[in-house]
């Protein structure tokens, strides 16, 4: 079939008729952004049952002890391939691999951290397989998030890169085509670390990287730096410095947001998504972009760890249907704006999970990010409503391009998401 074709999917979520009595039109521009295959990606954590913090959000669905072989888990994360899977989260820095003699996995002593830890998070390469044989199996691209402070002892001091050079040495041998790509460290800019000192250790990693896998065909990315909220002058001049120095050596820069759109601890949230509050869900993503682009231009942008509540979620708010919304808004304005990839907190743990940790049956926002994968392309389009309401939201995109010059008409598809996010207010 020659020629454009055009499919315009009108997907339209109400819960009250009389909300869509005026007629709203919607305006398709031309191209915005185009993102990566992976854009709509998910991560998991190290959180165990036993933390005094997050343990009852995460139980047993931390990479200790997530049951891996679960049959259910695993054909649910086949179905969101493709898409990266990005280990990491706070306990990421606690991380110990048991390759070598480390130290600290050959102690019964406690070793407390700033995080309560009832010890350093020992990784057996058993352990470790058995991770990789869940990503062969379902298809996702596993990006790891290496320990960065690891005897670490001050922010002006680098790490101490032995446990993490012997552990990359070891996966390279038995693992050289499972890994998409690491990171170091989590989170590190608010006075953890210095920014050139966390710089340079990513160069550290590089050589390893490019040491151990030779053939650029099956060497794994680089990701970073992974920071936390970005909202500040001081962390536009941390990242600056950065990014000036560490810029040469990555594939993609990091940035970790959470929305916390919910009052407190009270589910009453839908007012604020008649109030336009989820425009504001994008703002330190789009700053980090700006600061990235501005001191390194050329270095794509990727949303690490994305989330609608910190600390794990909200029970009852970020594992239920309303919170599709936030989900379907923030994947929308990220790919518009152009940001690659979003790894949408979690797979599975916490309260904000895709997956249920317990019956392993998928949650609401499980099916968003399924639609979503389904009929949006990878190249984003520009979008207006022509109306003052709010609650509407629309999104456009094209399922395909063709590559070819000489190709005079191209066969494609446009889908366009039209969403509505009025809910009704919880009762008092």
């Amino acid at each position: 079939m020659k020629g454009n074709v055009v499919l315009l999917c009108a997907i339209v979520i109400a819960a009250h008729a009389a909300n869509h009595a005026r007629s709203q039109t919607l305006t398709v521009g031309g191209v915005s952004a185009q993102v990566a295959l992976e854009f709509r990606s998910f991560t998991a954590d190290w959180w165990r049952h036993n933390n005094p913090k997050n343990g009852d959000r995460w139980q047993y669905a931390g990479m200790m002890t997530l049951n891996l072989t679960n049959i259910r888990l695993r054909n649910l994360a086949k179905g969101l391939t493709p898409a990266i899977w990005r280990i990491g989260g706070s306990p990421e820095d606690s991380v110990v691999y048991v390759v070598g003699n480390p130290p600290e996995c050959n102690t019964t002593e406690k070793v407390k951290d700033s995080y309560n830890y009832p010890g350093p998070i020992c990784l057996t390469m058993e352990r470790w397989g058995e991770i990789l044989e869940f990503v062969n199996y379902t298809g996702v691209r596993l990006a790891l998030g290496l320990n960065g402070l690891y005897q670490r002892h001050h922010s002006d001091m680098h790490f101490n890169s032995t446990n993490a050079r012997e552990f990359l040495q070891y996966t390279a041998k038995n693992h050289p085509d499972s890994v998409y790509a690491f990171e170091l460290s989590n989170e590190d800019n608010h006075g953890q670390v210095d920014a050139d000192k966390l710089a340079e250790d990513f160069g550290t990693i590089r050589g390893f990287i490019n040491e151990f896998w030779p053939e650029e065909s099956n060497r794994p990315l680089l990701f970073g730096p992974d920071v936390g909220e970005h909202f500040d002058d001081k962390e536009d001049e941390w990242l600056a410095k950065y990014v000036k120095i560490a810029g040469p050596y990555l594939n993609r820069s990091t940035v970790h947001t959470y929305c916390n759109s919910y009052a407190g601890t009270l589910c009453g949230w839908e007012h604020k998504l008649v109030q336009a509050e989820l425009d504001n869900c994008t703002m330190a993503e789009l700053r980090f972009k700006h600061t990235v682009n501005t001191n390194y231009p050329g270095l794509p942008v990727m949303a690490g760890e994305v989330g609608p509540h910190s600390h794990g979620g909200l029970d009852g708010c970020t594992n239920t249907f309303a919170n599709a919304f936030w989900y379907l808004q923030v994947l929308g304005n990220l790919a518009q704006n152009g940001v690659v990839a979003f790894a949408r907190s979690t797979m599975i743990g916490g309260w904000y999970e895709m997956i249920n940790k317990t019956s392993f049956s998928p949650n609401p926002d499980y099916f968003a990010g399924l639609f979503w994968g389904r009929l949006m392309g990878r190249v984003h389009l520009m979008t207006s409503i022509s109306s003052d309401a709010t609650s509407v939201r629309g999104f456009a995109s094209c399922r395909s391009l063709s590559t070819s010059s000489s190709t005079a008409s191209t066969e494609g598809v446009t889908v366009l998401m039209y969403t509505t996010v009025t809910l009704p207010r919880r009762a008092a």
